[in-house]
């Protein structure tokens, strides 16, 4: 994610809570609003736990770095199916 697109969900969360706080919106439609937010980053984020440090890998072990980048392509190939066929994850 792009600075600028993790500053954007930032901003969108703040903006949630602070209508919240103003009296600006019904506070159970303002948590409903939020709690989709997060339930939408945890399921993308179960699908993106098998790249997590394979980058880090790849930098340390130069000798496995041929092997590393195999499990990333697979990773990829796993991730854009489940994103094609998952219809919670669009």
């Amino acid at each position: 994610m792009e600075p600028q697109e993790v500053g954007a969900l930032r901003s969108r969360v703040f903006e949630i809570a602070n209508d919240i706080t103003q009296e600006r919106r019904p506070p159970v439609a303002a948590a409903r609003e939020l709690d989709q937010i997060y339930v939408g980053l945890a399921k993308l984020g179960t699908v993106l736990e098998p790249f997590i440090g394979l980058a880090a890998e790849w930098d340390y072990d130069v000798e496995r770095r041929e092997e590393i980048e195999k499990r990333i392509l697979v990773a990829a190939e796993t991730l854009r199916r489940r994103l094609d066929s998952e219809p919670w994850l669009s």
